[in-house]
């Protein structure tokens, strides 16, 4: 899909590089739906839009997105892959403060 195509939202984060910390509210919209597709391409967007920052915070995210996605998905063997790297990344000490901008533990949500 170009990304003409895709929904204003989608849209908007690629024209102004927002970042994987914006598609997360996008990914996450998408999951109380119940919409897998639309998880997917989120999913693999902020995966390569991170390439270049394995160790970053948005790498965490990105990761461990792949990881929720995965699991949604009943891939539970990529799931684990996905959210064992994040959990790689996680440092509780250094992403402690990410608990208020994603509403949730980071390092929680990856072990559960």
């Amino acid at each position: 899909m170009n990304v003409s195509s895709r929904p204003t939202s989608l849209v908007l984060c690629h024209q102004t590089g927002s970042g994987a910390r914006r598609y997360y509210g996008l990914w996450a919209g998408h999951f109380v739906r119940g919409e897998l597709p639309a998880m997917e391409e989120i999913a693999q967007l902020v995966l390569d839009e991170v390439e270049t920052r394995p160790a970053s915070l948005e790498a965490l995210v990105a990761i461990r997105l792949n990881g929720a996605t995965r699991y949604f998905a009943g891939d539970l063997t990529e799931a684990r892959a996905f959210l064992e790297r994040a959990l790689a990344i996680f440092d509780p000490q250094r992403h402690r403060d990410q608990t208020l901008r994603f509403a949730q533990d980071i390092g929680v949500s990856i072990i559960i």
